[in-house]
């Protein structure tokens, strides 16, 4: 058996490109190749999961919206679905996948690990908890900042049928269909060896794909809609905040007058004041504070810096090729695409904004 599922774990890990997903070694593959076979060989139809006559009634909304989220990715954003969400995974109490982080206590520099296929990743995925805290132990012991997330979904670029994950039933309507998308977008655009750009242009695609289909489905003036505009809004409050620390961070890792000792000894100093703003400035100006409230108190570092970074950088040019194409998201996602093989896709999207402008 382990001859004949060797292979299979190879071709498995090598085209992942979960939220949390690379690395190197058969420790790391074999287990990693498995867990995935365990999700194919265990998810089960949602057709037979909507037939069961004791299924919850709220379990059962949720998935016929998948399904229509699903039909409206594909019929009107033109996003690949394939076989995606066609199939149910009870992850038990457990998430999706459990991701692991690293980044220098010097600097805003993730570590990453390369696969075939897939290029660089900046984040390793595990099924088991006790594998991602082993991994998370041994880098901490490295001497690197580490972080250790509980995904609830993940997407393996359309290569596999991606069940719907208990854990995102969990969700609220319009995240889960903001996930929904996000996810699918993976299954459309994907840039080889750029974590930061295949999780912004997810990010964005998802936020702005769970608008059209509240507005269509429900209204623009419809309590679902205008939670999405909350929610959202108070995103865009936190990513600004994000942002602006992660570029004081960037300057104070940059002072040439400061030994990389100090630099990780006085950079406590950055955090605490951060975590100050946060509580005094930010959370005052949000919807749903109790939402974020936890911000305030995280054991802030620089690989939680850098996962954050991550799905959030310069969203601002997704919207501006939004709004250059006039609201449109599907001709917004063509453009997108296009910039995939392009040196950078961030220059690319910007100096078509501005072309497009004269």
């Amino acid at each position: 058996m382990r001859q004949l599922l060797s292979p299979v774990v190879m071709v498995l890990a090598s085209i992942f490109v979960f939220t949390g997903c690379s690395g190197s070694g058969l420790d790391y593959l074999v287990p990693l190749g498995a867990g995935e076979v365990g999700v194919l060989t265990r998810s089960v139809p949602v057709d037979d999961v909507l037939a069961k006559p004791e299924l919850d009634p709220e379990m059962q909304k949720k998935l016929l919206l998948v399904g229509q989220v699903r039909q409206f990715a594909e019929q009107t954003l033109g996003l690949k679905v394939g076989q995606s969400y066609r199939f149910y995974y009870d992850t038990g109490e457990d998430p999706a996948m459990y991701n692991v982080s690293a980044s220098p206590k010097d600097a805003l520099a993730p570590l990453s690990w390369r696969f075939p296929i897939v290029g660089e990743i900046e984040y390793l995925g595990y099924f088991q908890r006790k594998l991602a805290e082993k991994k998370l132990e041994a880098l901490r012991a490295q001497g690197y900042d580490v972080y250790l997330g509980r995904a609830i979904a993940y997407s393996t670029i359309g290569w596999l049928r991606d069940p719907i994950y208990s854990t995102m039933l969990d969700l609220d309507e319009d995240s889960l269909i903001e996930t929904i998308i996000h996810e699918l977008t993976h299954n459309t655009i994907y840039r080889r060896d750029s974590s930061k750009f295949n999780e912004s242009v997810a990010t964005f695609t998802g936020r702005q794909g769970a608008f059209e289909f509240l507005a269509r489905t429900y209204g623009v003036d419809s309590n679902a809609y205008r939670h999405q505009q909350e929610r959202v809004d108070d995103q865009t409050v936190v990513d600004t905040f994000m942002g602006d620390l992660y570029d004081e961070l960037q300057a104070f890792y940059a002072r040439t007058d400061l030994t990389s000792e100090q630099k990780i000894e006085q950079r406590e100093q950055v955090f605490e004041a951060a975590r100050t703003r946060f509580q005094d400035d930010i959370l005052p100006k949000l919807s749903d504070p109790d939402k974020y409230g936890g911000l305030a108190k995280l054991p802030i570092n620089n690989a939680w810096i850098l996962m954050y970074y991550r799905y959030h950088k310069d969203l601002d040019i997704f919207e501006q090729v939004y709004q250059a194409c006039d609201r449109n998201l599907a001709a917004a996602v063509v453009l997108f695409k296009q910039a995939v093989p392009k040196d950078d896709p961030y220059l690319y999207l910007r100096q078509w904004v501005t072309d497009h402008k004269q």
